[in-house]
């Protein structure tokens, strides 16, 4: 047994579940290795203390985070899916719910990581609620939601490929969608609608990498 909320966490193996009562990590949570599993089932069990500069929750290594249940954790700063994936992406599913970042400080999105094979993987029709979105290389199928009031930014970053096939029509970023590096998908293969944001103030600047757009067949 832990007591108190200063300690940070890392689930390192087997089948585990936040149920119930709150959770609250000192700085850092990590899903770590291919046989580690989470299971959030009771709405904002998550929180973070807020001591420290930056809060984070890291899915990596092939672990696997399932969503069963909204989330919108107090004093996160940022969602880490696949860090560090030496051996197989990080995944999380997100089942049809919510994971809101508004409450934390940077409110930071980072799929994947520079280095090659650290990918992310966000699977299911639920939402990813940021204000800032850092792709390396990986997937979301889930939606992207921007929070209001927010200066919201969308950077492709690092050699690598990330897909967006979700409905991110309520991504209304009034800043540039930013391709640095590497290659974008856009993917209306299941989903037509948007993928980026098409405020009037939001251009799309190709500063590097590509931009492949893979069609729907209606």
């Amino acid at each position: 047994t832990q007591s108190g909320t200063a300690a940070d966490a890392a689930v390192n193996g087997g089948q585990w579940t936040f149920d119930t009562n709150t959770v609250t990590i000192g700085q850092i949570l990590t899903v770590n290795t291919a046989d580690a599993i989470l299971n959030l089932d009771t709405e904002n069990v998550l929180a973070f203390n807020g001591t420290a500069a930056t809060q984070q929750f890291r899915i990596q290594q092939g672990a696997v985070v399932n969503l069963n249940a909204n989330q919108a954790p107090v004093n996160l700063d940022q969602l880490r899916v696949g860090l560090d994936n030496q051996n197989a992406p990080g995944t999380l599913n997100t089942n049809g719910f919510t994971f809101d970042l508004s409450n934390g400080g940077s409110r930071q999105l980072i799929l994947g990581n520079p280095q090659a094979g650290r990918e992310g993987i966000i699977t299911g029709n639920g939402t990813i609620i940021a204000a800032n979105v850092d792709l390396h290389q990986g997937s979301i199928a889930a939606n992207l939601v921007s929070i209001a009031g927010t200066d919201t930014v969308l950077d492709k970053l690092s050699p690598n490929t990330v897909t967006l096939s979700g409905d991110n029509s309520g991504w209304v970023s009034n800043q540039d969608t930013r391709i640095i590096q590497g290659e974008l998908i856009l993917d209306y293969t299941t989903d037509t609608n948007q993928k980026i944001s098409n405020v009037d103030l939001s251009d799309l600047d190709m500063r590097g990498g590509a931009l492949t757009l893979n069609g729907n067949a209606s």
